[in-house]
């Protein structure tokens, strides 16, 4: 897929994602964090945090199905498979836990990384998700021809003489 940085950012304001989370009950982020991660995958080309936007909102149905399919079993054959139940379980929950932490980290990292050159903060992104990522994402200005043109003709800051071995 082809890069795109012409492509304006979402511009709903971080104050109202905030109160649409607190309002939902924090389901309004999954939406939003597709939303945004759809957004850097049309910028660069390409977005790993976009598939695990998609994987979180998907985890939630997972979770109950498992959970049905599970009591089902154990109810129609008595089995005790109650360590079983209770190890899956809490991978699903341990998953739905860290992932969207994990999207918003490799969010942020794309959204520092060119052609969007964003500064944002993984710590920041980790706490706050979406939120914060909004507020980065209000303060995004596309770069012009001429700023490109100037970033590829200076030289990197960081240069192999600077990492050399010291004798």
């Amino acid at each position: 897929m082809k890069s795109d940085c012409s492509v304006k950012p979402p511009s709903l304001h971080w104050a109202v994602v905030l109160l649409l989370n607190v309002v939902t009950l924090g389901f309004f982020s999954f939406v939003w964090m597709i939303v945004q991660s759809n957004w850097v995958r049309k910028a660069r080309g390409c977005s790993d945090a976009f598939y695990w936007s998609i994987m979180i909102p998907c985890l939630f149905p997972a979770f109950a199905v498992l959970t049905v399919a599970l009591v089902g079993v154990e109810m129609f054959t008595g089995m005790n498979i109650k360590p079983l139940q209770v190890l899956l379980i809490d991978a699903v929950k341990v998953l739905a836990l860290i992932s969207p932490s994990m999207a918003s980290i490799l969010l942020s990292g794309e959204l520092r990384e060119q052609p969007i050159g964003l500064k944002a903060g993984r710590w920041k992104a980790m706490i706050f998700g979406v939120t914060y990522l909004q507020f980065c994402l209000n303060r995004y200005r596309p770069a012009t021809a001429d700023q490109l043109a100037r970033q590829r003709s200076e030289p990197s800051r960081r240069s192999d003489e600077n990492f050399a071995p010291s004798e």
